[in-house]
């Protein structure tokens, strides 16, 4: 289409479903350090990392690496994120 809202609007709905958000480090984060939620926020980031739903599930749990302010939270950068306890 000619029309820029239209070719705006067509972009925004093929590119929006890739723009999701993610928990991320509202500061940077030293590898070793035990996450509490004022660490972190939620924004569109990219690479994606840990959905917004699951951010009080990090509360508590060990950093990995070290993280940057801005950067996507991953599982790979979170101690014993998604694993289950075995009974």
């Amino acid at each position: 289409p000619k029309h820029p809202v239209l070719t705006f609007l067509l972009f925004y709905l093929h590119i929006y479903p890739l723009l999701g958000k993610s928990v991320v480090a509202k500061t940077a984060i030293p590898k070793g350090t035990e996450l509490i939620l004022d660490m972190l926020t939620v924004k569109v980031a990219e690479p994606k990392g840990i959905a917004p739903e699951d951010i009080f599930q990090l509360v508590g749990k060990k950093v990995t690496i070290d993280i940057e302010e801005d950067e996507s939270i991953t599982e790979d950068a979170v101690d014993n994120y998604g694993k289950k306890a075995k009974a």
